[in-house]
């Protein structure tokens, strides 16, 4: 039985309930491939859990007290030789971790995949101090360097980095199926109107989230007719802060919903005319996926993440400027044309399913493996 382990040299805990894992997807897929996968992740306490399991393989998780230094993580247990060496490959996420390099030099079949498309050190003194040690590691004993995104891709050739190839990102579709019966019903009356707009995501600055509210204030200076669904964001000095970007009396046409089970969101998805994603730095934007498998039509931000999987008005809308008129412009056009919806909303649900599944992505890997 080949065995693979992914290790998520992150030091934050994941909530696998409400964000679609892209370990696990990526893990799924290489059981087709004959693979038993383990997956780290960091956490408070350590115990393991398996959360797929088809004929002949599983995906376990691995939860683990690592060592935390900032955002950064190691985990001392799988710096054991013999315990590393009972798997025949080993992916590590982003070059930039210790971790990652640690595992290059103890395992002889170790692959990273790289999300970023800037650097995510604190400063770039640090970085360039990192980059004199992880680059020589990288070219001299990483197989391959998997990349998420063609910018990903001239980011890190750019820094010396050879081997590299973009594979891309994958949407484990079971997480969120629209075929699984019982789904809870999220979006009640007060969330809708008769046109709905949606954001997915946290707050953070890079997200732009106070964009959003200034384009949803000029979409309500013209119309009754809109509401806005923000789901990702809990914290109540985080909405009041959002709601003071926009006009006291368009407030109660805003609902934030906070975190929901990945199998909720497709009925949030279900109801939603186009989300909307304003971040001036997006690795991928999952959200994107999940929005486009549900024919939900995609306005972003041209950045990495977006412009690498919507076709400018074939499957979505990609912005170039940080333009409330150009933003509601665009989001009026697709709510008064519903056919124009519909057109764009099959094109997505259609790349989606040939380009963007984590099937897909292995087949890359292991084809460019084969070729090597």
């Amino acid at each position: 039985m080949k065995k693979l382990l992914l290790v998520r040299p992150f030091a934050n805990v994941m909530n696998i309930s409400t964000y679609n894992s892209q370990e696990i997807g990526l893990c799924k897929a290489f059981c087709r491939f004959g693979f038993d996968c383990d997956i780290v992740y960091f956490s408070r306490t350590n115990h393991e859990e398996i959360v797929f399991r088809d004929k002949t393989n599983r995906v376990k998780i691995i939860w683990r007290k690592g060592i935390a230094f900032g955002t950064r993580a190691i985990y001392p247990d799988f710096l054991n030789p013999v315990k590393l060496w009972k798997y025949d490959i080993v992916i590590s996420n982003e070059y930039d971790q210790i971790m990652s390099i640690l595992l290059a030099l103890l395992h002889r079949n170790v692959y990273i995949y790289n999300g970023p498309y800037f650097n995510t050190f604190e400063n770039d003194r640090r970085m360039k101090i990192y980059d004199l040690i992880s680059v020589r590691v990288c070219n001299a004993f990483v197989k391959d360097i998997f990349s998420k995104t063609d910018d990903s891709t001239v980011f890190l050739k750019n820094k010396g980095l050879k081997k590299v190839l973009t594979v891309g990102v994958g949407l484990d579709i079971s997480r969120i199926d629209r075929k699984i019966k019982n789904h809870s019903q999220v979006m009640s009356n007060e969330h809708m109107g008769e046109h709905n707009i949606l954001y997915v995501g946290t707050a953070e600055k890079r997200k732009r989230v106070g964009f959003i509210m200034k384009v949803f204030e000029a979409l309500c200076n013209d119309r009754d007719d809109v509401k806005l669904t923000v789901v990702g964001i809990k914290d109540k000095r985080e909405i009041n802060h959002l709601l003071k970007l926009t006009d006291i009396h368009y407030r109660d046409r805003i609902s934030f919903i906070g975190k929901v089970e990945n199998q909720q969101m497709a009925d949030i998805y279900q109801h939603s005319d186009c989300l909307v994603l304003a971040s001036d730095e997006e690795i991928f934007g999952m959200v994107l996926l999940e929005a486009m498998y549900f024919k939900t039509p995609c306005i972003a931000k041209n950045v990495a993440g977006p412009k690498a999987v919507i076709k400018h008005q074939i499957n979505g809308i990609l912005e170039k400027e940080y333009n409330v008129g150009q933003w509601k412009g665009d989001i009026e056009y697709l709510l008064d044309h519903p056919d124009v919806r519909v057109r764009m909303g099959e094109n997505a649900y259609n790349s989606v399913m040939s380009d963007f599944t984590w099937s897909k992505v292995v087949y890359k890997m292991f084809k460019n493996k084969a070729n090597r």
